[in-house]
C-alpha cells in the first residue's frame, strides 16, 4: 500500500531544522515581525501562547476567522482582534510577511493553506520553545508543532502537518500535507502517514505502520497494521470500523 508520502514530496517544501538552529534558549522563531493567525478558535490561542513563548516572539497583526460557527469578525482572541474571515485574505496579501495556520481539523488546515497560498502570502511554519526537535529533522510550509512534542532524528513533516501538545514522532516517521496529530498520539519509527490523516488524542502507530490518505484513527487507539486510505480504525488494538468510502479505487 501507499501511504502518499514518498521521498519526490520532501525536497521542494522542505526546510531544515536541526540542532544548528536552536539555540540555547530554544528554537529560532520561524515568523517574521508581522504576521497573520489563520484562525481564531482555541488552536488560535494556543498558537498565539506558543508565539509568545518563542525566544524572538513575533509582532501579530490579527486573526482571521475560518469556522463562522463558532469565530466571528470584531471579537478577539487573547487580545488580538479578529480582523476579517478566511474569504477576504487578499486584503492582507501584501500587509503582512506571512501567515501561521491555527486550525485543528484537517478539512479546515486543507482549506487554510490553499487560501494562504491563492493569496501569495508566505506559510511559516512554527515550533514550541519547548519543543524537542531531532537532528535532520525537515518540516514543511505551515507545520505547527506544539508545547512538550517530540519531532525525533530524521522525521520528516510536510505541508501544513500540526502536532499537537505532548505529541511524539519517532525517528524517521514521515507526515504527509495536512494531517493533524493530536495531543499525546505517538508516531512510531519509520512510520509512513498519507496525506490529510486525523490521528486523534493519544493515538499509537506501531512502528513502520503504513497509513493511507485520509484515513482517520480515533482516541487512544493503538494501530499495529497498515491502514488503508480513507478507513477510519478504533481500539486496542484497533481495527476498521469504517472501510474506505471508494473501494473501487483499489485498481486506481
Amino acid at each position: 500500500m501507499d501511504a502518499g508520502c514518498g521521498d519526490g514530496e520532501w525536497s521542494d517544501i522542505s526546510a531544515t531544522i536541526g540542532r544548528g538552529d536552536f539555540g540555547e534558549e530554544g528554537p529560532v522563531a520561524h515568523a517574521p515581525n508581522a504576521i497573520l493567525i489563520v484562525g481564531a478558535s482555541a488552536e488560535a490561542e494556543r498558537v498565539i501562547d506558543l508565539i509568545g513563548r518563542l525566544p524572538a516572539p513575533a509582532a501579530v497583526l490579527g486573526c482571521l476567522a475560518v469556522d463562522l460557527d463558532s469565530e466571528r469578525p470584531g471579537t478577539r482572541v487573547q487580545g488580538f482582534t479578529v480582523l476579517n474571515t478566511l474569504e477576504n485574505i487578499l486584503l492582507y496579501h501584501d500587509r503582512v510577511m506571512g501567515a501561521v495556520l491555527a486550525v485543528e481539523s484537517v478539512e479546515d488546515r486543507e482549506r487554510s493553506i490553499a487560501a494562504v497560498l491563492g493569496a501569495r502570502i508566505p506559510l511559516l511554519p512554527i515550533v514550541d520553545a519547548s519543543a524537542t526537535v531531532g537532528q535532520d529533522v525537515r518540516i514543511g510550509p505551515g507545520v505547527t508543532v506544539h508545547a512538550q512534542a517530540t519531532v525525533e532524528t530524521g522525521s520528516r513533516l510536510g505541508m501544513g502537518v500540526r502536532v499537537g501538545p505532548g505529541a511524539t514522532l519517532e525517528v524517521q516517521s514521515r507526515i504527509g500535507d495536512g494531517c493533524s496529530i493530536g495531543s499525546g498520539a505517538i508516531i512510531g519509527s519509520k512510520a509512513r502517514v498519507g496525506e490529510r490523516v486525523l490521528i486523534h488524542r493519544g493515538a499509537i502507530l506501531a512502528e513502520s505502520v503504513l497509513v493511507g490518505p485520509d484515513a482517520i484513527v480515533e482516541p487512544g487507539s493503538c494501530v499495529l497494521g497498515d491502514i488503508a486510505q480513507g478507513e477510519r480504525w478504533s481500539g486496542s488494538p484497533a481495527r476498521v470500523v469504517q472501510p474506505r468510502p471508494h473501494p473501487e479505487l483499489d485498481g486506481a
